[in-house]
C-alpha cells in the first residue's frame, strides 16, 4: 500500500483550525467534567418545561423569540437549538431531552399565537412534499425496482439444477388426504 502525501500547507491548516486531537477526551482530567459528564439538573419534565417558561418570558429572550418566529424561522428549528442547550449545560440528560421536545414545540406554539404570529412555520417546508408529488416518488422507485432489482433475483438467485427440480417437482397431495400421523390407525376387520 502507498504511503500518503501531505502538503506542507494542509498539515498547517490542520494545526492551527483548533479542533480536539482524536482521543483527547479520554486525556480530560476526570475530576473536570464537562456539564453534560455530570449528573443533570433536571430529572423530571415538569420542573425542567418550568425553568424553560420563564427563560423564555424573559423580556428580552421573548423579544429575540418572537422576531425569530416573524422572519419564519420554524419552531422545530429553535425546539432543537433549546434542547440541546440545555443538555451541554448539563440541565436533562438526552432521555428527558427527547421528552422535552414536544412539550416545548407546544410551548413555542402557544407563544408565538399569544405573541401574534396567527401561522407560525412548524418545520421546514422545503421538506414537505405533497401527495401526488410522494406518490410520483413511490412509482419512480417501484420501477427502479422493476427495471434492476427484479431481474437480478430472477437470473441469478436459483441454480438451473434447482430450477429443474423444481419443474419436474410432482404435486403432494392435499393435507386432507394424507392421514395424520397422529390419527388412530385403520384397523382391518
Amino acid at each position: 500500500m502507498a504511503e500518503p502525501t501531505y502538503s506542507r500547507e494542509g498539515l498547517e491548516h490542520l494545526a492551527t483550525t483548533g479542533g480536539p486531537v482524536p482521543g483527547q477526551s479520554l486525556t480530560n482530567n476526570p475530576e473536570e467534567p464537562y456539564d453534560w459528564e455530570k449528573a443533570p439538573k433536571f430529572t423530571a419534565v415538569t420542573p425542567a418545561l418550568d425553568t424553560i417558561f420563564v427563560e423564555l418570558t424573559e423580556p428580552e429572550t421573548y423579544h429575540d423569540l418572537m422576531d425569530l418566529m416573524h422572519k419564519g424561522v420554524p419552531i422545530g428549528n429553535i425546539t432543537d437549538i433549546l434542547i440541546y442547550k440545555g443538555f451541554t449545560s448539563g440541565l436533562w440528560n438526552p432521555d428527558l431531552a427527547v421528552m422535552l421536545l414536544e412539550p416545548v414545540m407546544y410551548m413555542l406554539i402557544a407563544l408565538a399565537t399569544h405573541g401574534g404570529i396567527d401561522e407560525p412555520v412548524l418545520d421546514d417546508e422545503a421538506e414537505v412534499m405533497d401527495s401526488d408529488e410522494q406518490l410520483t416518488e413511490v412509482q419512480k422507485v417501484i420501477e427502479t425496482a422493476k427495471e434492476k432489482i427484479i431481474p437480478a433475483l430472477t437470473t441469478t438467485g436459483i441454480p438451473r439444477e434447482i430450477q429443474q427440480r423444481v419443474e419436474t417437482l410432482e404435486i403432494p397431495e392435499s393435507p386432507s388426504e394424507t392421514p395424520s400421523l397422529l390419527s388412530k390407525p385403520e384397523v382391518e376387520q
